[in-house]
């Protein structure tokens, strides 16, 4: 509700640091960046380490149409320069 009533046309769902996470906290974190997209702001996943993302791909966790980028930086940098906010 907040993405909505506050405008941002973006959120960063940074996950660096992060080495494992269950199934279930994938893909409620997957949930939260569509629904994000369904309120029109552009869902960024960062800081995906090599471990955690062949972790998500073996997983049942869909992460399609989300965009991930490599550092929390790039996501800040993706995100304004998309015009997000």
């Amino acid at each position: 509700a907040q993405l909505h009533t506050k405008g941002a046309r973006s959120v960063i769902l940074d996950l660096t640091g992060v080495v494992r996470l269950d199934d279930d906290v994938a893909r409620g974190l997957m949930r939260i960046a569509r629904t994000a997209r369904l309120v029109g702001a552009q869902a960024i996943v960062s800081g995906v380490r090599p471990g955690l993302a062949a972790q998500l791909a073996d997983g049942d966790v869909d992460t399609r149409g989300i965009v991930t980028v490599r550092t929390l930086r790039d996501a800040i940098e993706s995100a304004t320069t998309d015009g997000g906010t």
